[in-house]
């Protein structure tokens, strides 16, 4: 067993301290090529687990101690929010009881560890809030799954006031995320164009129209859809005005306004278009 690194003082931490977190760490990296691979599972948007992988992940991991095992859990949920129901049938299955014991308080205290990261002042709701726009409504959405499965989950019964407080934080994360992207990247451009928008502009915008959608469809679920109609109606109003201006032709305008509020509204601008000329 290797001793703690000559400078291990300057962590601050207790010399006790170093033995249990090497082995949780080890823990860990015994199982890293397989986490890596819900990992990227995760980068193509995968909100569940594949059971094998997940099997994998957790073979042998009985003889591993309970902090590595809580571990191995939360970076599992973090990555695939859906792990939850596979996580516990997998336990569940287990003949021998006391690595099922062991497995259970690994679960545990896994999901205790991502829903105290969600609580943190710096954890996944900041990162939202910071988060560009064109990964917002994903992080949320992968959120949005793992709060569900823990409160859908009778064993988690005890957890359920964490998550409404949870959920009521990421409603409002999610509307201010919302209500500042549609300021900085379509409000703003159109009202200071001093002209006709090019094409790269009209990009530009139709990327942040779609970013918005995304993040509002899945926002809805976590608070309803109060106030999202209204900054919806106002992004409209917008795009409308800037077509009067002159900042953007009939096209573009009505594609502007199809991905905001959809083919019907487009359809409707146009009726009223065709009939004013």
């Amino acid at each position: 067993v290797s001793p703690a690194p000559a400078d291990w003082d300057d962590t601050g931490l207790r010399p006790t301290l170093y033995r249990p977190l090497a082995d949780a760490v080890a823990t860990v990296l015994r199982r890293a090529p397989r986490l890596l691979s819900l990992t990227q599972d995760a980068a193509v948007g995968a909100l569940a687990a594949d059971r094998g992988t997940v099997q994998a992940i957790l073979g042998s991991i009985a003889d591993e101690p309970v902090e590595g095992c809580a571990m191995v859990v939360a970076l599992i949920l973090r990555q695939a929010p859906l792990a939850v129901p596979v996580l516990r049938q997998y336990v569940a299955s287990l003949p021998d009881a006391a690595e099922k014991a062991v497995r259970l308080r690994a679960l545990g205290r896994g999901v205790d560890q991502v829903l105290s990261q969600l609580e943190s002042p710096s954890g996944a709701m900041e990162e939202i809030a910071r988060a560009p726009l064109a990964v917002a409504g994903d992080d949320v959405r992968r959120l949005v799954a793992f709060l569900g499965e823990i409160g859908d989950d009778a064993s988690s019964a005890a957890h359920r006031p964490r998550l409404k407080v949870m959920r009521e934080r990421l409603d409002k994360v999610c509307r201010d995320r919302f209500a500042d992207g549609l300021a900085e990247g379509l409000v703003q451009p159109l009202a200071t164009a001093s002209g006709a928008l090019d094409g790269a502009g009209q990009t530009l915008l139709e990327g942040c129209a779609r970013n918005l959608r995304s993040l509002e469809i899945v926002a809805r679920t976590v608070g309803g859809a109060g106030g999202y109609d209204q900054l919806l109606h106002q992004a409209t109003e917008t795009v409308r005005m800037a077509a009067k201006a002159g900042t953007l032709t009939p096209v573009r305008t009505l594609r502007l306004v199809e991905i905001l509020a959809g083919s019907e509204a487009a359809a409707s601008l146009y009726r009223r278009a065709r009939v004013k000329s």
